[in-house]
């Protein structure tokens, strides 16, 4: 997650941004009953910074439009933004305490082997992630990777449960 803002904005011109430096700023925000909100809120709240939510939309681009106009400040996942820093319509900056990330979720059949483009996709993914300072959170709908994998990450074939979902999520920190 990056802060966003108005390249005229204050913070526009510090590197970093310190979780502090948010306090008494106007945000736009997600909508108060999406996860991601509430897990910014209880950042906030550990820091014991208070911002003004001026608006709230479950969409990232409405948003990013909000601080365009300089309505406010966001909290965005970093790749949603590379576009638009490089038209300078937004400075995009990056937090200096890392600890808001967005997880990604990959949701595949259990079971089935994945083809060549899809591990590509998967493995380009990780290692983004990786590059960037994430990591994958882990394999597996309980997010735990597990030691027998094969060597593409698939799980052996095993007949599912009763009530077992025909799927496993691996995730990756954005």
């Amino acid at each position: 997650m990056v802060l966003v803002c108005h390249p005229s904005h204050r913070l526009a011109g510090l590197e970093q941004i310190p979780i502090e430096a948010l306090e008494g700023v106007n945000m736009v925000g997600f909508d108060r009953d999406l996860t991601i909100r509430r897990k910014i809120d209880r950042v906030l709240d550990a820091h014991r910074v208070e911002v003004e939510m001026v608006m709230e939309f479950d969409n990232i681009e409405t948003i990013k439009r909000a601080v365009e106009i300089d309505a406010g400040v966001a909290l965005l996942p970093q790749p949603t933004v590379a576009g638009s820093a490089a038209q300078a319509a937004l400075a995009v900056r990056p937090l200096a305490n890392g600890e808001l990330v967005r997880p990604l979720g990959i949701i595949r059949r259990r079971g089935k082997e994945l083809g060549v483009t899809a591990r590509r996709f998967v493995e380009l993914l990780t290692s983004e992630a990786e590059r960037t300072g994430g990591s994958p959170a882990g394999k597996g709908s309980a997010g735990n990777g597990s030691a027998d994998n094969d060597s593409a990450g698939n799980r052996p074939a095993a007949a599912p449960a009763a009530g077992d979902r025909p799927a496993e999520e691996e995730l990756v920190g954005s």
